[in-house]
This record gives C-alpha cells, sequence and structure tokens, in this order.
C-alpha cells in the first residue's frame, strides 16, 4: 500500500532529490523554477516539515544531495 509521506510542497516545480539524513532528518531539493533550488528539511520518521535549510536564491540550482562519511550534507 502506497501512502503520502512528504505533503505536497506549495510552489515547488518538483523535486530534484532528496537523501536521508543523520538524526532522523530528510532532506529535499525542492525546485521552482522562477526562485531557484532549496533545501528542505523534514522528520524522517513522521514526514513532518521541520524548516527551509537552505533557502533559494535567484536561479540558483542544486542538483544533487548526498550524505557524507563525516555526516555532513553535500550539494552539488
Amino acid at each position: 500500500m502506497l501512502d503520502v509521506f512528504v505533503p505536497l510542497i506549495q510552489g515547488a516545480l518538483y523535486i530534484r532529490s532528496f537523501v536521508f539524513g543523520p538524526n532522523q532528518i530528510l532532506y529535499v531539493n525542492s525546485l521552482n523554477e522562477s526562485i531557484g533550488s532549496e533545501i528542505l528539511r523534514y522528520n524522517a520518521v513522521t514526514g513532518e516539515f521541520i524548516d527551509v535549510f537552505v533557502p533559494a536564491r535567484d536561479r540558483d540550482f542544486a542538483y544533487d544531495l548526498a550524505i557524507g562519511p563525516d555526516g555532513n550534507l553535500y550539494v552539488r
């Protein structure tokens, strides 16, 4: 059975990538072509929105997210 884990993000054109990080955090790279990419954080257990971790900058686009062996989030 499929269900919605994280609700649709208002204003997002689409989700480019996501990664589960340490401490039960889900990082989502959301793209809105009018403002750029922003990285959002969600609780990886409940799906509850936490915050905008990296706000969008004018037409700045992130492509991939990765968690390094050091536990840090890396963006390409």
